[in-house]
């Protein structure tokens, strides 16, 4: 009975001030609306970013390296590669987590020359496994939440490196910079030919033919003058070298990343494995990732003390 008697105390005092009563709920509502607007593009961004990290740039859930090779393997790659025993180990260790993993890939990174005969211009190569390669571009995640991240071609071309071995893919922004249009389809087997020219691990000039087939984004607007992508075999040819640079390791969706990760480092730890492991999400290997989201949690932030101070400004008054 004392409930209800406050209930309709408190009806007859909002009901006093008709102006001040709907002013007030104007300001509650508009503030919630702005909150929930204001979360639902951080979490659409957040997908975003997370999708083009793991999938488009091809860093996978987690990543498995040989010690030190994050911060080393450039300056000598044939010492932080994974090879051997120490690719043999990484590949046993993962096999406790079938049940997380969807697949895994190989991957080598390096530097060199792009040239078609005509224009030469420095690139940065990425060499994956064909299969994987398809395995990565044709994931739902990837249609769902990243889809104007990847150029047009990006899902409908990657069947082309398992068909020819040879074939490179490039961005439409390396394209203009060799004087070469995209689609590559109409241009003849001459114009389509390019060189690939680098220093193997053992210091040796070396070059490799390709031809223009793929095409596709990075997500980032700095590399997009320079990104590559061609067939592992293809980029170890010219390196000379069967090692890796990292294994990636994609999860099924829903699979805890935290947890995979957490538990790999455990038994790497554990064994005394001569391996590092890295989240995509790693201030480090997932820079681009963890610098934007930071920045997008500060503005997201900002904004809703800005909404907060704003709805209670008005209440006050």
């Amino acid at each position: 009975m004392q409930i209800d008697l406050s209930w309709k105390v408190a009806t007859k005092n909002l009901l006093r001030n008709q102006r001040r009563s709907l002013s007030t709920a104007m300001a509650l509502i508009s503030g919630l609306i702005g909150m929930v607007l204001l979360s639902a593009y951080v979490f659409r961004v957040h997908k975003g970013l997370e999708v083009s990290t793991v999938y488009i740039n091809h860093k996978g859930h987690v990543a498995l390296f040989k010690k030190d090779s994050l911060s080393s393997y450039y300056t000598r790659p044939s010492k932080f590669m994974l090879v051997g025993e120490e690719k043999a180990q990484a590949i046993t260790l993962l096999r406790d987590f079938d049940k997380e993993i969807e697949f895994t890939g190989e991957y080598m990174s390096g530097q060199g020359l792009l040239s078609n005969g005509e224009k030469s211009i420095p690139f940065a190569g990425l060499g994956v496994e064909p299969k994987v390669y398809y395995q990565v571009a044709s994931n739902p995640q990837i249609t769902v939440w990243a889809k104007d991240w990847v150029h047009g071609r990006f899902l409908s071309s990657a069947k082309m490196f398992s068909e020819n071995p040879n074939s490179v893919s490039i961005t439409p922004n390396v394209a203009e910079l060799i004087g070469r249009k995209v689609p590559f389809d109409n241009l003849s087997e001459d114009q389509r030919s390019v060189q690939l020219a680098g220093q193997s691990v053992f210091g040796d000039l070396n070059a490799v033919d390709a031809d223009l087939g793929p095409i596709h984004s990075t997500g980032v607007a700095m590399a997009e003058d320079s990104s590559i992508i061609v067939g592992l075999s293809r980029l170890q040819e010219l390196y000379a070298s069967d090692g890796i640079q990292y294994l990636a390791v994609f999860l099924k969706q829903g699979s805890d990343t935290s947890g995979v990760y957490k538990k790999i480092k455990r038994i790497i730890a554990d064994q005394n494995l001569n391996l590092e492991v890295y989240p995509y999400y790693d201030a480090v290997w997932g820079a681009y990732y963890r610098g934007s989201m930071s920045f997008l949690m500060v503005m997201g932030g900002f904004f809703m003390v800005l909404i907060c101070a704003g709805v209670a400004l008005s209440i006050i008054n």
